[in-house]
């Protein structure tokens, strides 16, 4: 893993989950369905999930 979660209470990291999901497949769908149709998770993939998963982070509330 690469520690994303590891700032976020246990007992929020489901609702964080929930959250970081539906914000991805409103606005970077794009990196969704290419994980789902590739089958994997290519470097270039990767590099910006872990990015827009940063940056939800910012503003998430707990």
């Amino acid at each position: 893993g690469k520690g994303l979660l590891d700032d976020i209470e246990t007992s929020k990291v489901r609702e964080f989950e929930f959250a970081v999901l539906e914000f991805l497949e409103d606005s970077h769908g794009d990196l969704l369905s290419s994980i789902k149709d590739l089958g994997e998770v290519s470097e270039d993939v990767a590099k910006k999930l872990e990015k827009n998963i940063s940056d939800f982070k910012k503003g998430f509330k707990v």
